[in-house]
């Protein structure tokens, strides 16, 4: 979910390919997005939209590494796939690693961990497991991890179509945007006659249309097409800031509809799609106007959410074990009094992001040699 470049921020479209320069405000953006996660997550979900915060996530993730590979492509005259599979080994598996052998040893305590959640978490299929054990009545141990597996299930694939076709940059487009056009398609079909292998997805806490890959994959590619729209029409959007503000606006006001629009056929289909798009029009906003600069340099890459940021990763990791620990001792975040409700949110959300700090200073070795090796 991190890619950090180095810590010089800078402004603007022309920034966002240039080679080495730290793409400003997407540190903050993060920071955002886990917050509503893990909000939602200790008690306030029928309030804050946790789920808008894994979809930001996902957007921010296929603009992200869209954006560094296009770097590499401009800077190198190709993509080293092996590189890039290798980089993102080193920057998740640690952590993870961690994950799976201090917080299942910890939490023995209070939930048994069996060998089919380690090879879910380790082999980055737990969303599907997810969907399996809530039809059969069972519990996943990282349920969170959900997110990773559609992410990964993403980048199996996508490295070798950007390196097959950045040189045409429009069946490259055009390919992208048929995966939107074919997910949604997709989540109208499963939405009508339901979900394969007997898995739920009427009635479902979790419908299927929120967690598989298959309905799920369009959420990442809307962040890859928003940073080829950067490419190819950044200059044009930076020099017109009013219609970069206009459609910055309709962005946000798209965002805000997906929320209130409680409908569940609207929900189960349509809603990820405008939200990628809406996401997508934010962005034109956020990097092309003076009004989405100022946003940027003084709030988003304010020191404090610019480091939850950096935390982000490791701060979604072990949230989970705050609540799965209140599942078993307490009771569900959500049916906990006020007083309680409110002392998990704040104190689950500083223990989450010191846990963060702690995981990833240990795995710091291993970032080290991330960079040494496969700095290009």
């Amino acid at each position: 979910m991190n890619e950090p470049i180095n810590d010089t921020p800078q402004a603007g479209p022309p920034t966002l390919f240039a080679r080495g320069a730290y793409i400003s405000g997407l540190d903050g953006l993060r920071a955002i997005a886990v917050l509503l996660v893990m909000v939602g997550h200790f008690g306030l979900e029928n309030v804050v939209p946790g789920m808008l915060g894994v979809t930001i996530f996902f957007f921010i993730s296929g603009f992200l590494i869209t954006t560094l590979l296009t770097r590499e492509a401009q800077a190198h005259g190709d993509i080293s796939v092996g590189k890039f599979y290798m980089r993102r080994a080193l920057r998740l598996y640690p952590e993870l690693l961690l994950l799976v052998v201090l917080g299942g040893s910890a939490g023995l305590l209070y939930q048994a961990v069996r060998p089919i959640d380690v090879a879910a978490a380790l082999g980055y299929f737990t969303n599907y497991l997810l969907l399996h054990e809530e039809a059969t009545g069972g519990a996943v141990r990282w349920p969170q991890l959900w997110s990773l597996a559609v992410e990964e299930h993403f980048y199996l694939t996508f490295p070798l179509l950007m390196w097959a076709t950045w040189r045409r940059p429009r069946l490259f487009a055009a390919l992208l945007a048929s995966i939107c056009v074919a997910t949604l398609a997709w989540r109208f079909h499963v939405s009508q006659f339901g979900a394969p292998f007997g898995l739920l997805q009427a009635g479902a806490n979790l419908p299927y249309t929120s967690l598989a890959s298959d309905a799920r994959i369009d959420s990442i590619v809307y962040g890859c097409l928003a940073s080829l729209m950067f490419r190819r029409w950044g200059d044009h959007l930076a020099a017109k800031p009013w219609l970069a503000l206009a459609i910055g606006a309709a962005g946000g006001a798209g965002l805000l509809l997906s929320l209130v629009w409680r409908d569940p056929a609207f929900r189960e289909t349509w809603r990820f799609s405008l939200q990628g798009i809406a996401l997508a029009a934010a962005f034109v906003g956020l990097y092309a106007t003076p009004l989405g600069a100022w946003v940027r340099e003084r709030l988003l890459d304010h020191p404090l959410p610019r480091r939850l940021g950096v935390l982000s990763y490791g701060a979604y990791l072990w949230h989970m074990e705050i609540v799965v620990a209140c599942v078993a001792w307490a009771g569900f975040p959500v049916d906990l009094p006020p007083v309680q409700k409110l002392a998990l949110v704040v104190g689950g959300t500083l223990v989450s992001f010191l846990l963060a700090e702690l995981s990833l200073r240990a795995v710091a070795p291993a970032q080290r040699l991330r960079h040494r090796l496969f700095a290009r």
